[in-house]
C-alpha cells in the first residue's frame, strides 16, 4: 500500500517552479495546432511540462502516480494588422512589404502608402519573410505572455485538492 500524498503540501512547497512550468507551457501552446500541453508533478515536486493529444491523460496521472496541474489547448492568436504595420515600421520594412504586396497584386500600386490597406494583407508576412513573421510572433508571445496570469491555475489545482479532499470525507 502506498502512503497518502499530501498534494496541497506538494503544491505550496513548489509554488515558484509551478509558475514557472505554467509560463512555460502556455508559451508552447501559442501558435499551435491540436494538441496540448500540460504541467504535471509528482509527490517529490519534480514538475513536468509536455504535449499531449487532445483529450489525453498522461498513464502517471492515470496511476495517480502525478496531478495534473494545467493543460493549455494549442491554439493560434489573431494577428491584428496594425501591429503587424507597427512591427514593420520599427524594423524599416514597411515599404519593402508593401511593394512586395504590389507586386503580388495583394493591393493596388496606389494603395502603396496607404497603412490601412497594408495592415489588411498582414497575415502574409509569413509568406513573405519568414525570418520577420518568427520576430514579430516572438515578440507578440511575450506580449501575450505579460498578460497572461498563472497564479489563477495554481490556485485552480490547490482548490481543486481541496475538493478531492472534501469528497473523500464524505
Amino acid at each position: 500500500m502506498t502512503n497518502k500524498v499530501n498534494w496541497i503540501k506538494v503544491l505550496e512547497d513548489n509554488e515558484e517552479k509551478i509558475i514557472d512550468a505554467l509560463k512555460q507551457a502556455y508559451k508552447q501552446a501559442i501558435g499551435g495546432n491540436s494538441w496540448e500541453e500540460c504541467v504535471d508533478i509528482d509527490p517529490n515536486g519534480k514538475i513536468c511540462v509536455y504535449t499531449i493529444g487532445n483529450n489525453s491523460t498522461s498513464m502517471d496521472v492515470w496511476k495517480g502516480e502525478v496531478i495534473e496541474i494545467a493543460r493549455f489547448g494549442w491554439w493560434e492568436p489573431d494577428v491584428d494588422g496594425e501591429d503587424v504595420v507597427q512591427f514593420l515600421k520599427g524594423e524599416d520594412k514597411l515599404q519593402d512589404f508593401a511593394q512586395w504586396l504590389v507586386n503580388e497584386e495583394y493591393i493596388d500600386p496606389d494603395e502603396l502608402n496607404n497603412e490601412s490597406s497594408i495592415s489588411k494583407e498582414a497575415w502574409l508576412l509569413e509568406k513573405w519573410n519568414q525570418k520577420l513573421w518568427d520576430q514579430y510572433m516572438e515578440e507578440f508571445k511575450d506580449w501575450l505572455m505579460d498578460e497572461f496570469y498563472p497564479g489563477y491555475y495554481f490556485n485552480e489545482a490547490i482548490e481543486g485538492q481541496k475538493l478531492k479532499e472534501e469528497m473523500k470525507e464524505w
